[in-house]
């Protein structure tokens, strides 16, 4: 911003977009002083007379009548030249609200972008920055944007922290390690706006409607003993181990002639040979088929068999060993269905502390690093985290 501005200013970083989240730069003259007079910490605790760099408060901007919504404050650089950001809730009266505020405390208020314009940063010196704000652009739910915020906020900064340490002590192998293990889970990266697909396929009245509703936690899908209910694809999203899941149900397949439900039984073929997991519902109650006995003529090596209604199976009969036994009217067995089905998808714990290359820039960041760590030219590898721009460690991140 202009030098000659004599008013604190306040500029959107963040467009209206799909992101959750709108982040709000603030800078100008005494503009910490502007700050300091209207936040209000979580904590009941005054703000610092002068901030420290890389310091993060949660509070909010109450207004007359009520408190503000919540919001994340950020300070960056020092305390003369520094500015300081506010990461809040994204929607159009929430950015409003916040616009607001900050126009009766003083500051000059731009509007926001009306898209995320990649070029909006292409001048920026911080290029982890720059990346950063396209992914926040893209989260579609508050779990990736705790998620991400995390891992650019507190694990990059620290693992920087960590690698320049390593570098400056010329310990090789360690640092080569490292920036490996953050490279291995490149791929998982993609998940961000893509989450993985889980088919329910089946009989029909297996119960899989029934299971859908039990795993979404209301009421999705139409449940009914006729056949052939459910004729198009029902879907719902879950959280599983922090991951976006998409659960859909499907018709169930059967011989047919009505010409709507034969159009819903191919989709689901196509759906079964397209989906991250598979799984085949059946009745324990009435008898169960397995994905093979049914007579698809190829391998789903990505199947899970689901035997649903075994509140209705007495205790001596018996379900088959390949089959996982539930209930979807009870509940019975969905801990058990929740723990195979992460297992079979192959969700990882993403290890605190390291760089996750949270986007494909990131990636190539990393790569062209570790490129240098090969080679160990430590003074281009340190150079080269200089003009990455990741900020310092937060120093009340937990």
């Amino acid at each position: 911003m202009s030098a000659q501005k004599k008013t604190p200013w306040a500029r959107w970083l963040t467009g209206k977009g799909p992101g959750a989240l709108s982040i709000v730069q603030l800078g100008g003259p005494k503009v910490w002083d502007a700050i300091r007079r209207e936040f209000q910490s979580s904590k009941q605790s005054l703000l610092p007379t002068i901030p420290n760099s890389g310091s993060a408060w949660l509070g909010s901007f109450p207004e007359e009548k009520h408190c503000g919504d919540q919001v994340l404050l950020v300070w960056r650089g020092d305390a003369k030249e520094g500015f300081a950001e506010i990461q809040s809730h994204h929607g159009l009266l929430a950015d409003q609200a916040l616009a607001k505020k900050l126009a009766s405390m003083g500051f000059e208020v731009s509007k926001p972008i009306e898209v995320q314009d990649t070029q909006h940063f292409a001048d920026s010196k911080a290029p982890f920055e720059r990346e950063k704000l396209k992914a926040l652009a893209l989260c579609p739910n508050q779990i990736w944007l705790s998620r991400i915020l995390t891992w650019a906020d507190r694990d990059w900064p620290r693992a920087i922290e960590k690698i320049r340490l390593l570098l400056n002590c010329g310990k090789w192998t360690e640092v080569r390690e490292l920036v490996q293990s953050a490279l291995v889970l490149e791929p998982w990266s993609t998940r961000l706006v893509k989450p993985f697909e889980v088919l329910l396929a089946g009989p029909p009245n297996a119960g899989k409607s029934s299971l859908l509703n039990r795993l979404v936690g209301y009421e999705r899908a139409i449940v009914s003993p006729i056949p052939g209910t459910t004729r198009d694809l029902v879907s719902g999203q879950i959280a599983l181990k922090g991951w976006l899941v998409n659960l859909t149900d499907s018709a169930g397949l059967r011989e047919t002639d009505h010409p709507i439900e034969s159009q819903g039984i191919e989709l689901v073929k196509g759906q079964m040979v397209r989906s991250d997991v598979l799984i085949w519902v059946t009745d324990a109650h009435s008898g169960h088929t397995s994905l093979t006995e049914k007579g698809f003529g190829r391998v789903f090596d990505h199947k899970m068999e689901i035997a649903n209604k075994v509140d209705l199976v007495e205790p001596f009969e018996k379900i088959g060993t390949s089959f996982l036994a539930i209930s979807a009217k009870t509940g019975q067995g969905m801990e058990n269905l929740l723990q195979a089905l992460s297992a079979k998808l192959g969700l990882p714990d993403f290890p605190a502390w390291l760089p996750i290359p949270f986007t494909n820039s990131l990636s190539g960041c990393l790569q062209a690093l570790l490129d240098l760590i090969q080679k160990e030219k430590a003074p281009e590898a340190l150079e080269y985290l200089c003009q990455l721009g990741v900020p310092q460690p937060f120093k009340d991140f937990k």
